[in-house]
Parts: C-alpha cells; sequence; structure tokens
C-alpha cells in the first residue's frame, strides 16, 4: 500500500481537546468539529437551554453542545477558554525576513 502525500495535520492554530473529532481555535477562541469528511467546520456558541439552567440554578453562559458516542453533552465554553488560556504563548510561529 503506498501513501500519498504528507500525513493530515492540523493547521496553525488549533489544539485538540478531550472529545474525539473536536478542535479549540486558540487565536479566535472559537470551537471546531471535524467529522468523518475531515474537514473543519466551525460550530455555533449557544447559551444553555433554560431548562437545564433551571434545574441546575446556573446562569445563562455561552456553550457548546458535543456528541460523544452518541449522548449529548454541554460544555461550558469558559472551560476551553480557562483551560487553554496561555497555550496560545506556546505555538511556534515562524518569522518571515523581507530585503
Amino acid at each position: 500500500m503506498q501513501t500519498i502525500g504528507a500525513p493530515p495535520t492540523l493547521p496553525m492554530g488549533f489544539v485538540s481537546i478531550e472529545y474525539p473529532g473536536y478542535f479549540w481555535h486558540v487565536p479566535s477562541q472559537t470551537l471546531w468539529t471535524m467529522k468523518v469528511d475531515g474537514i473543519l467546520k466551525p460550530m455555533k456558541s449557544r447559551s444553555i437551554p433554560y431548562h437545564i439552567a433551571q434545574k441546575y440554578n446556573l446562569p445563562s453562559q455561552p456553550c457548546y453542545q458535543l456528541s460523544v458516542k452518541g449522548r449529548k453533552k454541554i460544555i461550558l465554553e469558559s472551560k476551553f477558554k480557562s483551560q487553554f488560556k496561555n497555550h496560545y504563548d506556546t505555538i511556534p510561529t515562524v518569522d518571515t525576513v523581507t530585503q
């Protein structure tokens, strides 16, 4: 079997999270998903559903709804922002020199 091209890698600024198929884009502070087709697509941030906010006495906060093993998970956006707050400083950058 012959491999054509380089192995797939994530574009600059993306880091994987604990759930497979989901990636946090550090510069724009948004969550992206990659499904079977291999194309990265941005996810929409939304508010916590009213019935969940009432049940757990939560204020309205931005969140993302993920599908993990066929079950819906609601993850607060603040979790990702705090987890990857200083991660952008560790991403290597390439300086270009113009003459």
